[in-house]
């Protein structure tokens, strides 16, 4: 997947006439968003499972084209909180984009090992029935060459069908992080 292109197409069709989908957060304090024991700096630690899923959640129902802005809402703030929790934010959803590549470019890397087992496969299964084919007809033989000649092409099945439809499902995990690493944050007071 091209990160770039998707990017690319992504964001060409944010307008300024198009309103930001605006998503609201309410917490205490700027740390409510990170783990309390993270050991990153601060600006690098990770979301919580609950502000992440619900990120996500919120950028994958948002229009595709508005722009995702993050509305924090905090009781106890200070100057430097919009900066710091826009930073945590993209930084975090940076590193899922990443993730969620690597996760998709090892998935497309393990069929292509699966397809080449399958064609081999194939090959052996159609040896194999081929050779039940020299041998004198009758019921034996015909259901051995029948069978190889089967089995050889339904083990072929599922790596085929991964590289015909398989690959272009369910991006939209790859496309909310990427949404979300490129959202503004602001801070409501």
């Amino acid at each position: 997947m091209n990160i770039k292109k998707l990017e690319r197409k992504i964001f060409s069709h944010h307008m300024d006439t198009v309103s930001p989908w605006v998503i609201p957060i309410t917490l205490h304090t700027i740390t409510e968003l990170t783990y309390k024991h993270d050991p990153h700096i601060q600006e690098e630690a990770k979301l919580t499972t609950v502000i992440e899923e619900y990120l996500s959640e919120q950028a994958k129902n948002a229009p595709p084209h508005a722009p995702l802005v993050i509305a924090l809402r905090l009781t106890e703030q200070n100057a430097e909180s919009g900066a710091l929790a826009e930073k945590i934010i993209r930084h975090h959803f940076s590193s899922v984009l990443l993730n969620e590549l690597d996760r998709k470019r090892r998935e497309v890397r393990r069929w292509r090992f699966n397809l080449i087992v399958g064609f081999i496969f194939l090959a052996l299964c159609i040896a194999i029935s081929q050779f039940f084919g020299t041998m004198p007809v009758n019921d034996f033989t015909q259901f051995f060459k029948e069978s190889f000649s089967i089995i050889g092409w339904v083990a072929l099945w599922e790596p085929v069908s991964y590289f015909l439809y398989g690959w272009r499902e369910d991006n939209s995990d790859i496309i909310a992080a990427l949404r979300l690493s490129h959202a503004q944050t602001t801070i409501l007071t």
